[in-house]
């Protein structure tokens, strides 16, 4: 592995505390190889510019406990590709989703 490729023991760390605090059992089980669009697309959007930090995999795709809730403040959607600013944000996550009749990017951040 390239010494670019690797991960800090501290952000490894951090990621492994998150997913165990943060974990929950799905009785759904899903069929298949997962597909991390949405994180590539995120990484991407990160280099260009600040973006506020999305939880890990781990967290995002668990299936459990995700509640859409009304925030004071509208957000940017956290979707790449989105340019929306909803008052619509996952409770477990933390993060502005949009949730409308065109577009439901709190059901594709959660299951891509």
């Amino acid at each position: 592995m390239r010494k670019n490729e690797q991960m800090k023991l501290y952000t490894f760390k951090s990621y492994i505390a998150e997913a165990l605090c943060k974990s929950g059992k799905s009785l759904e089980r899903k069929k298949g190889r997962p597909c991390s669009t949405i994180a590539g697309e995120y990484e991407e959007k990160r280099r260009k510019g600040p973006a506020a930090p999305i939880p890990v995999p781990d967290v995002r795709l668990d299936a459990t406990a995700h509640w859409m809730i009304m925030a004071e403040k509208k957000g940017r959607c956290k979707v790449p590709g989105c340019t929306g600013t909803p008052k619509a944000k996952c409770r477990k996550c933390d993060v502005h989703l949009c949730f409308t009749s065109t577009s439901n990017c709190f059901l594709r951040f959660h299951t891509e």
